[in-house]
């Protein structure tokens, strides 16, 4: 029977390496695609002006002049075809890859042979139940908008997971909380429309996180009570509301120093899709990112570009 479910999770973490691999390369091929058609935008008018007073000289010379826009123009066409294709594809293999992640895809890790030094448990993984690093990246991107490989003071190593503190026991909580955030986090996306829909609906949630979302800073219950002309009690109840786990399961949240608040990377990405698929009433600073135009053009679960 274990082996039996040992070899199953086999399977999952092998097709999980392999989707994150083809992810990857699609996220790869699509930013190739994107610089082309940033280098097409910014040519196109030089060769508008070009093309116009050059098929005026060749008309007085009684000359027919084929004009270079229809290819480029072509060029451009194409390109965005082959983009809406990656998408699709793009989004098929995101939504694989977390259903598949939820069947069990974390790694085996060796919890009876710990190392513990002076700050940290070491738990080293078994050979054949191994996540790649780009594996944990696709993870921690889609989820939490993150580069660095750890949650809740777990480092994630494709051979080892690292944890914060020399106590076994601890350690041992810790790595099932980790476990616990990416699982719910994973459960967010795949349901991320409704997360929305709910935080829309809930106005003053809703308020609270897009002055989070735009002013991309920690911000105190009074910047907020100021900003949303509310009662700077109410505001901290709002903020405290945000962060319990009985209306959370994964907080959009953090409290980042003393008093004050702004989104996780968590909260970001929900957010990111709340401005898709409701906008932003809010003004904040100019964002320079990307405008609300192509943010809404991204697809459901595009997450890969920040």
């Amino acid at each position: 029977m274990a082996e039996g479910k040992l070899g199953k999770r086999k399977v999952v973490i092998e097709e999980l390496n392999k989707l994150a691999t083809r992810i990857k390369e699609l996220d790869q091929k699509k930013n190739k695609f994107l610089e082309r058609l940033k280098e097409i935008k910014d040519i196109l008018p030089k060769i508008e002006e070009e093309e116009k007073v050059k098929m005026e000289l060749y008309e007085r010379m009684g000359l027919e002049y084929k004009s270079k826009l229809k290819e480029i123009k072509k060029e451009e066409e194409e390109i965005n075809r082959q983009i809406s294709q990656i998408d699709k594809e793009f989004e098929d293999l995101i939504k694989k890859f977390l259903n598949l992640f939820l069947e069990g895809g974390y790694p085996l890790l060796d919890l009876e042979n710990p190392e513990v030094t002076e700050s940290q448990v070491i738990f080293q993984i078994k050979e054949g139940f191994r996540l790649q690093k780009a594996t944990y990246k696709v993870l921690l991107k889609i989820t939490w908008n993150r580069k660095e490989l750890f949650i809740n003071g777990v480092k994630f190593e494709e051979d080892k997971w690292i944890v914060d503190t020399n106590d076994r026991v601890e350690a041992m909580k810790k790595v099932s909380k980790a476990l616990d955030v990416l699982e719910s986090s994973v459960r967010n996306i795949l349901n991320i429309d409704k997360i929305c829909e709910r935080i829309h609906k809930s106005k003053s949630w809703g308020l609270a996180l897009q002055l989070l979302y735009v002013k991309k800073r920690p911000l105190t219950p009074k910047e907020i009570a100021e900003q949303l002309n509310w009662k700077v009690n109410y505001a901290t109840a709002m903020l405290t509301d945000l962060m319990k786990k009985k209306y959370w399961p994964v907080s959009l949240i953090e409290r980042s120093g003393k008093g004050v608040y702004q989104l996780n990377g968590h909260g970001y990405v929900i957010m990111r899709r709340y401005e898709q698929l409701y906008g932003i009433t809010i003004k904040g600073e100019e964002r320079n990112e990307e405008s609300s135009q192509s943010v809404k053009r991204k697809t459901l679960l595009n997450f890969m570009k920040t």
